[in-house]
């Protein structure tokens, strides 16, 4: 149990990062492109 929840939490962890990873690198496009 504990371990099925630590798994789903590390998954979860990734996908986040990408999605935050995501945002990072369309604002940052943005910010060099108005610059």
């Amino acid at each position: 149990m504990v371990y099925n929840t630590l798994f789903y939490f590390e998954c979860h962890l990734i996908v986040l990062m990408k999605i935050t990873t995501k945002i990072y690198y369309r604002t940052f496009k943005n910010k060099r492109y108005n610059k």
